[in-house]
């Protein structure tokens, strides 16, 4: 987008950059419709400042306003969309309590070789408080009590605390 309002500022494009920016924005929604931005969440877009390149390509017209603009609608929409799809990953990560309660941990906790999807994700706070209770009852006695001494440390890091105050409520 950002070469296209370049080339629109030199005269070498025929769209105007409200053109393009109203393209830009129907495009980044079309994603959303169809699903595939709430995969970028987790991705490097969040967890490092790539606001000069992406994937080695540099960004044009980066510094322009109407770029910024809709970079951060790109970012909000992402946002978006993975919050939308919580509900459905929690019923996802209550089936892999039943299953695996190693993996369940390692997607809600900081263990060494975790995945920490949810790590910072207030994703007890978009789950039933009853269909995890049931689950978590039906564990042995040993994962219940592996489970309650590992999720004390999801609320242990100061940095991601706060990200959680929604499960607060939980249960």
């Amino acid at each position: 987008m950002g070469i296209f309002l370049y080339l629109s500022t030199e005269s070498l494009y025929p769209k105007s950059k409200e053109e393009i920016i109203k393209e830009a924005r129907e495009y980044i929604d079309s994603l959303k419709e169809e699903g595939t931005l709430k995969a970028y969440y987790k991705s490097k877009i969040f967890r490092t400042p790539y606001d000069q390149q992406w994937e080695g390509l540099a960004f044009y017209s980066r510094n322009e306003e109407k770029f910024k603009e809709i970079r951060q609608y790109l970012l909000e929409k992402i946002q978006e969309s993975y919050y939308e799809n919580l509900p459905q990953q929690t019923e996802e990560l209550l089936d892999l309590l039943s299953k695996d309660l190693d993996k369940f941990l390692k997607k809600i906790i900081f263990l060494s070789g975790s995945e920490e999807d949810f790590l910072d994700v207030p994703i007890f706070a978009y789950m039933n408080p009853e269909k995890f209770f049931k689950r978590f009852l039906s564990l042995k006695n040993s994962q219940k009590r592996k489970f309650i001494n590992n999720i004390k440390e999801r609320y242990g890091y100061l940095s991601i605390k706060s990200n959680l105050l929604k499960e607060k409520t939980f249960g």
